[in-house]
């Protein structure tokens, strides 16, 4: 009885580990093709929609999210359906792919915070690479950042804005792949089809 009880905990264990985040950082931001922040690359058949979300994980605030601000930088060979803030009453000053976005109240955090949901469509087998960074509608810097609502402070609520790290390992890498692992197909030669029917 307690080998079982004890296989089972270990199972229980090993199903836990299995699903946290990809991101182990704190105020983390990706893309994701789950809401779990597990899955970063995708591989796609052309003309194939697929659902996508921008996540901040583990974020590291104490009043609350109050708005975010960061540009997606869109592979050519990738068009994108529509972009999406899912909060209520959310306010978006700048235009897509760039994004400065207010809200109303503070939002508690989750480990996994939903920023925004977008419909991408590859439109060849390449690889398609999507960046995150700084917002170009800003002029303090070129990171990624959000805006917590801090409070309990002397003098009242008070606002600031917290670095975001995109995923994976920072600026200049890929937060989000579209067919990763694509084989170059090599171009047949004349001669070659040629020597198929002789």
């Amino acid at each position: 009885m307690k080998t079982l009880i004890v296989l089972m905990l270990c199972g229980c264990l090993c199903a836990a580990a299995a699903t946290a985040q990809v991101d182990p950082n704190s105020n983390g931001v990706g893309i994701y093709s789950d809401l779990g922040g597990l899955v970063n690359q995708v591989e796609l058949e052309v003309g194939v929609p697929l659902e996508v979300y921008l996540l901040l994980t583990r974020a590291n605030g104490t009043g609350g999210l109050v708005g975010w601000e960061l540009d997606i930088v869109v592979p050519e060979n990738v068009t994108i359906w529509g972009w999406n803030v899912p909060t209520p009453d959310a306010f978006v000053y700048s235009s897509p792919p760039s994004f400065a976005v207010v809200f109303p109240i503070a939002y508690p955090y989750q480990t996994a915070h939903h920023l925004m949901t977008f419909i991408l469509i590859p439109l060849d087998s390449d690889p398609a690479q999507f960046f995150i960074t700084g917002s170009s509608s800003s002029d303090d810097g070129d990171a990624p950042r959000y805006l917590d609502k801090m409070e309990n402070r002397p003098g009242g609520d008070d606002m600031l804005f917290i670095e975001m790290i995109p995923y994976p390992e920072g600026m200049g890498v890929a937060s989000f792949t579209v067919n990763p692992d694509v084989t170059p197909v090599v171009s047949a030669s004349w001669g070659g089809v040629k020597a198929l029917y002789r």
